[in-house]
């Protein structure tokens, strides 16, 4: 790994501790150096919510918040943001990266998203970015439903077809490796079992797990493709490649939270 990371991500404007850094695994290093340089910079991070109207409101939660660098965009925008995910270390790079850019208005738990630990109602809109086709996609969509207040807003995307092709002939066959083509076979394989996690999520299927949830699906397209309304037209890039091998490679939806019978 190259020792200029930590300078990259300081110039794309984020704030990396030193010891945060060195605890890393060789993954995760790789995994930073593709969010936190650019042209990931902080300022792209809020642009992109900024245009998917999840900013101004009070508390917003980060799902799946992985190592951060939402959620802190989020608090810049936000009156609190407040992030939970399944893995301990990446919980423990959130609030190392927080603490380092001087929030105090976060929370980081450690819960998955089929159990979130927080009371009904308890956030205005919610943010899931890159999990939740890993989750049960039912459970994980009531239980975002539970935490928003009526009228609250959702952003959620999943992987689809565009992308499955490219991990299984790009990631997988052509570079042999063998781990990657098994998870794609066996993502594939659930597909079409009709299992509810770790699968393909079409367009159709992802607007049918958020209506079942609760919510009224606003918006849906291809990632980096919806604005909210009242967002105006500046144009943000997506952070991934739109199509392979002509599919669409990540679906996102815009929804809103249903009011409670």
């Amino acid at each position: 790994m190259s020792d200029d990371t930590l300078e990259l991500a300081r110039q794309a404007g984020w704030t990396i501790p030193v010891e945060t850094w060195d605890s890393l695994s060789d993954y995760n290093r790789l995994f930073m150096r593709g969010e936190f340089t650019a042209p990931r910079t902080l300022g792209y991070y809020r642009s992109r919510l900024e245009g998917l109207g999840l900013c101004g409101h009070g508390r917003v939660l980060d799902a799946a918040c992985g190592m951060g660098q939402w959620t802190v965009a989020l608090a810049g925008l936000n009156a609190e943001a407040w992030g939970v995910d399944l893995d301990p270390q990446l919980i423990g790079v959130a609030r190392a990266l927080a603490g380092a850019h001087g929030l105090g208005n976060t929370d980081f738990r450690y819960a998955p998203l089929e159990r979130l630990p927080y009371a009904d109602a308890s956030f205005d809109a919610a943010f899931c970015y890159g999990a939740f086709m890993f989750t049960d996609m039912a459970r994980a969509g009531a239980e975002l439903a539970r935490v928003l207040r009526p009228g609250g807003r959702l952003y959620v995307n999943a992987n689809t077809w565009g992308w499955h092709a490219h991990l299984l002939l790009d990631l997988g066959l052509a570079a042999r490796n063998l781990h990657v083509v098994r998870m794609s076979l066996r993502a594939l394989g659930r597909t079409l079992l009709g299992r509810g996690s770790q699968v393909v999520v079409p367009p159709r299927r992802l607007r049918a797990v958020l209506e079942g949830a609760g919510f009224r699906v606003e918006a849906l397209g291809p990632e980096g493709s919806l604005r909210a309304p009242g967002a105006g037209e500046r144009d943000v890039p997506p952070a991934y490649k739109g199509r392979f091998y002509g599919m669409t490679a990540i679906v996102e939806a815009l929804a809103v939270r249903e009011a409670r019978p």
